[in-house]
């Protein structure tokens, strides 16, 4: 079992303008769902994020990858004992910082350390299905923004690295 992965299942994109998109999006963090198996959210804010926090994490910096929905958010924190090209997911649940705007929350849910490659590959899979299905439904500015993010996490590695 992969110590991280992500899923994204029925998205569907509104009628109206502007069309959003939305759909069940959730992380398996070493076998335990996050924020829940079948979580809804707002999917390409969710993986915007993921892919700004695998650029911080190929830094050597944490990042978030924040949930629309809820109190939760994923932190990658790079795993200096694992090697410089490794992180932890840590699924959190935040409901002081929810209300207060402080606070850091309790992990729910832990990767263990995983290779950066990992993460920046499975934001990519998950990328690449959204833009095939959003192709397949004609949903072009859908299928581009996520082809412009896939591109963007799998482009040169951050820092040098």
């Amino acid at each position: 079992m992969a110590a991280l992965t992500m899923t994204l299942a029925g998205p569907e994109v509104a009628a109206g303008e502007p069309r959003q998109l939305s759909g069940r999006i959730w992380f398996t963090l070493a076998g335990t769902d996050f924020p829940e198996a079948g979580w809804s959210d707002a999917p390409l804010p969710v993986l915007g994020s993921l892919c700004e926090a695998v650029a911080r994490a190929g830094r050597g910096e944490p990042g978030e990858v924040y949930f629309c929905e809820g109190p939760y958010y994923v932190r990658l924190v790079p795993a200096p004992a694992g090697g410089p090209d490794r992180v932890e997911a840590l699924g959190v649940c935040d409901r002081a910082g929810l209300v207060s705007g402080t606070g850091e929350g309790a992990v729910e849910a832990r990767s263990g350390g995983v290779p950066l490659a990992a993460v920046r590959a499975e934001c990519a899979r998950l990328l690449g299905e959204l833009a095939d299905w959003a192709r397949r439904h004609g949903h072009p500015d859908v299928a581009g923004q996520a082809a412009g993010l896939a591109s963007a996490v799998t482009g040169p590695a951050e820092g040098g690295r």
